[in-house]
């Protein structure tokens, strides 16, 4: 619309100054002694000069709406892109804080675990990191960020294995009455205040490349 409204205002600026100019010449006309072939010449001479001069202008404007309107494109589309990989990592993080409330303690809950975390979570999450085409991300920053999510879930989905591969529900809850757990909550802990630092650190660099 703006584009348009630009050469409206160009097309009205280059025939007021084509009737500006032409009045001109006719009042000059009146005053000096000019034949009548000699002043057409010079009308004809004028009107074409204004029209090279209005044409270069409107299409310099249209030239500037095309860039602007390629630019916004190309914006909408990085953004689009941006919006899929945010929601892939937000995936893998909501995974990673599912585990929270089983390691907020000093020791792992695990039959809490695995009753609330699906044992295919991370993995499924992980998978999804690993699908996004790491070279149409952008910088640097972002490319890192996702790199470090991406470890960290693995990292994390090696803690929660171990809670996984119990041989039986009994046996896990023995376990859990034992408070004897193959997990380290600390380190589960760790990474997972790691994967938000992480997805803040992607949101931020993201933002930055737009």
């Amino acid at each position: 619309m703006k584009n348009r409204m630009y050469g409206v205002a160009t097309a009205i600026f280059a025939m007021a100054l084509a009737i500006l100019v032409s009045v001109l010449i006719a009042w000059l006309a009146y005053l000096l002694p000019v034949k009548s072939e000699v002043l057409a010449s010079w009308v004809q001479a004028i009107g074409s000069i204004l029209t090279i001069i209005g044409a270069v202008i409107i299409g310099e404007r249209q030239a500037s709406g095309l860039q602007k309107q390629a630019e916004m494109t190309r914006q909408k589309e990085v953004r689009r892109r941006q919006n899929c990989y945010l929601a892939i990592a937000k995936v893998g993080l909501d995974a990673a804080n599912a585990i929270t409330p089983c390691v907020d303690g000093e020791r792992v809950n695990q039959l809490l675990l695995v009753l609330t975390v699906t044992r295919h979570q991370l993995p499924d999450a992980i998978d999804g990191l690993r699908a996004i085409p790491i070279h149409e991300v952008g910088s640097a920053e972002a490319i890192t960020a996702i790199a470090g999510l991406r470890q960290t879930l693995i990292w994390l989905q090696a803690e929660v294995e171990k809670v996984w591969t119990m041989p039986s529900l009994d046996a896990l809850i023995q376990a859990d009455r034992q408070g004897v757990s193959e997990m380290n909550c600390a380190s589960a802990r760790g990474l997972i205040a790691s994967a938000n630092r992480q997805y803040e650190a992607m949101v931020a660099a993201l933002d930055r490349d737009i």
